[in-house]
């Protein structure tokens, strides 16, 4: 579970060149994680506080404060926070026709998904100011885009390389292709030693080797990944708490509705309303706000 404070621009304008989709900051507990999730909007995130570990395929990326990573669209990626230190981090997501100059001037590229800010407080000042723009006019859309803009200059004149022998590392082929294979399948009802049935491996070897990388069990990430695709659907879909709890591979909607409420602390229907329009589940903690510009 996390507090959070976002927007998202329900029904924006078509438009050449960059455009505004959302934003947001979260303050997460420790242990929470999203993902994998697929957007159709490419997303910045950069942390402000703590510590939180990105993967993306083979890839996982250790992450801190002032470093920054990006998601693009249709790509499969998940981040978990740190259990001593969890991270806040603030996000913008933004759609674009030819995103390539402005990925690359931030320091992005297909294989190198993180970097870092000399100071990543400001960004948060920059995003928290899109909430003042939050009526839906074309007047707060432009102001909205110009955001992005800025936020890319800002990036792309403030970014600094990450060592690389200190912020990522790489999965082994056996891991990869289970977690794959559980995050195509989690609606079918899979189980671990399904897992291992597929992959020709001994159940045992696998669920030690697979805690061993991910510090959870295959059923604990198998549950994981069908209340992350939840959450995508309740936040993203007008689909039905029943026809989720089918596609997520849960036999009913109260098993659904009860290990939804055990991970994240509100019922489906509850998670759906929180996240219906602009949502501030930080209830409103401009004190956390201002105490981070203070540090």
């Amino acid at each position: 579970m996390e507090n959070s404070l976002y927007y998202i621009l329900r029904a924006p304008h078509k438009h050449s060149g960059v455009a505004f989709a959302f934003c947001g900051v979260s303050q997460t507990r420790p242990n929470h994680s999203f993902g994998p999730a697929l957007r159709n909007a490419y997303i910045i995130h950069i942390v402000l506080n703590g510590r939180g570990t990105l993967r993306i395929d083979d890839t996982v990326y250790s992450l801190e404060k002032n470093d920054c990573f990006v998601i693009q669209p249709d790509e499969s990626a998940e981040y978990s926070a740190s259990a001593e230190d969890p991270w806040t981090y603030c996000w913008l997501g933004f759609t674009a026709d030819n995103p390539d100059e402005y990925l690359s001037a931030i320091g992005y590229t297909p294989d190198k998904h993180a970097f870092r800010v000399t100071a990543a407080l400001p960004f948060l000042n920059l995003l928290t100011e899109c909430f003042s723009y939050a009526d839906g006019s074309v007047r707060s859309e432009l102001k909205l885009n110009a955001i992005t803009f800025e936020l890319l200059f800002r990036l792309a004149s403030n970014r600094v390389s990450l060592n690389p022998n200190r912020s990522t590392r790489h999965l082994g082929e056996t891991i990869t292709k289970a977690m794959q294979y559980i995050d195509e399948h989690y609606g079918e009802g899979i189980t671990a030693t399904g897992v291992a049935e597929y992959l020709h491996i001994d159940r045992s070897y696998l669920s030690r080797e697979f805690h061993a990388a991910n510090d959870m069990t295959m059923k604990e990430y198998i549950d994981h990944i069908r209340i992350a695709k939840a959450c995508d659907f309740l936040s993203m879909t007008e689909m039905s708490i029943a026809e989720i709890a089918k596609r997520c591979g849960y036999g009913s909607a109260e098993v659904f509705s009860r290990k939804f409420k055990e991970s994240q602390d509100a019922t489906p229907l509850r998670y759906r309303q929180l996240r219906s329009t602009i949502n501030n589940d930080l209830e409103i903690d401009i004190d956390f706000l201002r105490a981070l510009f203070q540090h």
